[in-house]
């Protein structure tokens, strides 16, 4: 997650109003999760503090006798035996109802409406930035496994980041028999919605909590879970590892330079592992593909949901397979690794927040990845198992606010901090002569944890430093949560709490063995030296042992000790210092040799009391707005309605023709998102004139709708008025290009082959159904120039789509002209005085262009026409 404007939020707030402007976000350095709110409580510095006061009292940890917990349940059918039995799988995906409007995750630049599109009134953002409409939906993808008597269910939701609770959430719905047999993983897309973590240091970068959009998250988990059990037939399941993954950084590339020398140079997660699933017969269930990279291709100015690159990776795969088959991205070592890919879409020359949204290069990302998660799918169905023994561990285990807590390694290698406490200083040795680290870290002296750690400056809120290390990289930087938070989490007008922040105090590990694959969890953004460790610390080889990353909770960055003393963003990004994410490993590697025994340990036992549940919480926001119209088409489209690039609407209804490669837009009147967001597919006709629409399908069978399809949502007037009812007006926008996953036409360069014949939306609301009216698409134009030199002609031909937004070439700007690259191409010669034209068939280079040599034809060349393998037409004069 990214969190580099809550600097410039806290200047302007210590500056009392001065007119400092927040920092933007890099958009190749992650910004951190909200984790970097950590810094807060709103308990205000006092007299005991002072370190110049000896205190020989001996050291108590701060109080947390105002947190609520609840017991941590047994862990189900512990104390009967492992056995191996029958394999039994089920998948199934559903859409998490998010509503448009909910503040989308993952960067604490949207804490400011400042950046928003507009001035609407979304009550549910309250001061963060609301999201306008829906690139892809957010989903939540189940897939259950049995195996003998043991049934396990993995969770993968399209989140930004996990809460701790919605796995035990998840477990109560489905019964006692599921505790300690669930897994909950995000995909930590940063353009996914959220505003359903209780966490407030967490909230900062995901939007003030609303008990309605947790509830919405729960419901569709726990529908998605048990759609997949019920769907369980006699199945098997075989599995593939790749430790070269990525090679040339096609799909991601390592961003922290901090840990090369460590890392033995430039390091990412390349282990993709593989799970393949498979009725007996042979038919394609699911499909698991774990490893690491960001969901940050694009900025914190977006505001439509999108499911970011691990969404597209998945679409990319979905669409191999001749039938719908639950294609499921688990999150590997992704905290030190940025998207790559090649597309792009050029902004330059843009003003204002317009949404002009990189999504090609979203898609590209996907298009890279696919072939080597195919492959491995294919390698895995060599070793494909009928039976299997499954065990599954799940453990709450505590963090600070005691210092003991996080005591790692063994005999001369122990690391352990010294006893918090604000009046002690340090020695101001953080290494040894060898350069190891020096045990007890006494520079983390912070009694309710710190946070923005890694920096070269001194902290942001002076008053809340940590003390005696103003000359100490990377503790210089942080700020000690209970004196910082009244700074930090008035940014966001999140709620106070009383520190330590309940939620710091908790998190929860699990270990799953399905055969002899091991899956472990860790609750964070782990980095690659970190997963290393936790695979070395499994009893599985390092090649069957897949380390889940933000799943079952969620603390902030996970290094290891000597990792996160190099400093960096990353270390920006937890509260609990340079002892956390080893500590977490420890736990997990514990939770592996349970679940590697014969006999089923009920890992209740040693646990921590767990967070409750929030959905006791109440609901405050206010029902859904009556929609005026919804249903039907508006006469006229008032300037106010928001479209991608804020292009203006003349009409409502789509063109009555559409070119290759344009845009067909439609408008109408929906419903409130808080009582539903729209649903719109494409539909194409039949027949010529026939009148009969069906739903245009991918080659997986799922029609065409999210992805090739821009959903916006403007409320009309854009500020509420009492007891006023508000218009609600949705758009929908296509660029006429093939869909992902069109048979036959499936490579980037027949995106200009998309079937002629009419076409229409089709949408659906609250109890109603609305059609658009029927538009064609019809050939497009070439960008076609020609240069004469004696009596040869250079001819180039290419695309142009400046309002477009999808991957119509495998590199440069997608929205400028494009090489035609993908020949051949008929050329006419088309001659003046009566001569016969002069037509060929020719190849074109890469760059798009042909020479030929027409002789002493040459001068009687009157227009040159260019035809590509579609019938899309452009032609130039010389």
């Amino acid at each position: 997650m990214r969190f580099s404007t809550v600097a410039g939020a806290l200047v302007s707030i210590l500056s009392l109003g001065a007119c400092s402007s927040p920092t933007p976000p890099s958009p190749d350095v992650a910004q951190g999760d909200a984790a970097d709110a950590a810094t807060s409580d709103m308990v205000a510095p006092d007299a005991s503090d002072d370190v110049s006061q000896p205190d020989a009292s001996p050291p108590v940890p701060a109080s947390i006798a105002h947190c609520t917990f609840e017991p941590m349940p047994s862990t189900a059918r512990a104390g009967t035996m492992v056995t191996e039995g029958s394999v039994r799988a089920g998948a199934s995906e559903v859409v998490i109802e998010m509503p448009v409007g909910t503040v989308l995750g993952g960067y604490q630049g949207r804490s400011s409406r400042t950046r928003a599109v507009d001035m609407r009134d979304v009550p549910s953002a309250d001061v963060f930035m609301p999201s306008v409409g829906i690139e892809t939906r957010p989903m939540a993808k189940a897939l259950a496994i049995t195996g003998g008597d043991e049934t396990v269910v993995l969770l993968s939701l399209d989140l930004p980041l996990n809460y701790d609770t919605i796995v035990s959430d998840v477990e109560r719905a489905l019964g006692a028999e599921f505790n300690g047999k669930v897994i909950v993983g995000t995909n930590h897309s940063h353009g996914s919605p959220g505003q359903f973590t209780a966490n407030p240091v967490i909230s900062l970068g995901l939007g003030r909590f609303q008990r309605r959009m947790y509830q919405r998250v729960i419901d569709a988990s726990v529908q998605a879970a048990r759609e997949a059990l019920m769907a369980r037939v006699d199945a098997r399941v075989g599995f593939a590892h790749d430790g070269m993954f990525d090679p040339m950084d096609r799909v991601s590339r390592d961003r922290r330079p901090e840990n090369d020398a460590m890392a033995g140079g430039r390091r990412k997660d390349r282990d993709l592992y593989v799970l393949r699933v498979e009725a007996r017969d042979g038919t394609a269930l699911a499909m698991v593909n774990v490893f690491g990279v960001h969901g940050t291709v694009l900025g914190d100015s977006n505001a439509l949901m999108t499911t970011e690159v691990t969404g597209a990776i998945e679409r990319a795969v979905e669409e191999t397979f001749d039938r719908r088959v639950v294609v499921m991205h688990l999150q590997g070592a992704a905290g030190d690794v940025s998207p790559s890919g090649d597309g792009m879409i050029d902004c330059s020359g843009v003003t204002g927040n317009v949404q002009c949204s990189d999504f090609a290069r979203i898609e590209a990302v996907g298009r890279a990845a696919r072939d080597s998660i195919r492959a491995a799918w294919d390698r895995a169905g060599a070793s494909m198992r009928e039976t299997l023994s499954i065990e599954s561990v799940t453990r709450s285990v505590s963090l600070g606010p005691d210092w003991s807590t996080f005591a790692v390694r063994d005999g001369a290698r122990r690391l352990e901090y010294a006893p918090f406490r604000r009046n002690r200083l340090p020695d101001g040795m953080i290494f040894g002569a060898m350069g190891a680290v020096l045990s007890p870290v006494d520079e983390f002296n912070a009694p309710h944890g710190a946070g923005l750690c890694g920096g070269d400056n001194g902290p942001l809120v002076p008053t809340a430093a940590l003390p005696g290390v103003s000359m100490l990289r990377p503790y210089r930087s942080c700020i000690d949560v209970q004196r910082g938070s009244i700074f930090v989490l008035g940014v966001g007008n999140i709620p106070e709490e009383r520190s330590p922040f309940c939620a710091s105090t908790r998190t929860q590990v699990t270990a799953m063995r399905i055969g002899d694959l091991m899956l472990a969890t860790l609750p964070g953004e782990p980095v690659t030296l970190l997963a290393d460790a936790l695979r070395a610390r499994s009893p599985m080889p390092p090649e069957r042992t897949v380390v889940i990353g933000y799943a079952q909770g969620h603390v902030g960055y996970l290094l290891t000790p000597e990792d996160w003393l190099q400093g960096g963003y990353e270390p920006n990004i937890n509260l609990w210092g340079p002892l956390e994410g080893e500590y977490l490993v420890e736990q997990t590697a514990a939770l592996m040799t349970l679940a590697n025994t014969a006999m089923r340990e009920d890992a209740a036992m040693g646990a921590a009391p767990r967070l409750p549940s929030p959905m006791s919480r109440p609901d405050t926001l206010a029902p859904p707005e009556m929609a005026m119209g919804a249903g039907t088409v508006p006469a006229s489209v008032p300037a106010e309605v928001f479209v991608r690039g804020r292009r203006a609407i003349a009409r409502a209804q789509p063109a009555t023709s559409v070119p290759r490669m344009g845009l067909a837009t439609f408008v109408w009147l929906g419903d409130d998102p808080q009582r539903q967001n729209a649903r719109v597919r494409l539909e194409r006709e039949s027949a010529p004139m026939s009148g009969v629409f069906a739903p245009v399908l991918r080659r997986s069978g799922r029609a065409v709708s999210d992805q090739d399809l821009l959903l916006t949502w403007t409320p009309f007037p854009l500020r509420a008025v009492a007891g006023q009812a508000r218009s609600h007006y949705w758009a929908v926008e296509w660029q006429a290009v093939t869909p992902q996953g069109t048979s036959g036409l499936e490579a980037i360069e027949d995106r200009a082959g998309v079937a002629l014949g009419r076409y229409r939306f089709h949408v659906e609301g609250a109890g109603w159904t609305l059609d658009s009216e029927p538009f064609s698409v019809v050939a497009g134009a070439l960008s076609v120039s020609a240069a004469r030199s004696g009596t040869s002609f250079t001819v180039s031909a290419g695309y142009e789509a400046r309002d477009g937004w999808r991957l119509i070439a495998p590199s440069g700007a997608q929205n400028r002209r494009v090489a035609l690259r993908q020949g051949p191409v008929r050329v006419t010669f088309e001659m003046d005085m009566g001569a016969p034209r002069s037509e060929m068939v020719m190849a074109l280079s890469a760059t798009g262009t042909t020479t030929i040599d027409l002789g002493m034809q040459a001068d009687r060349v009157r227009r040159i026409v260019v035809r590509d393998r579609f019938d899309n037409e452009g032609a130039a004069t010389p």
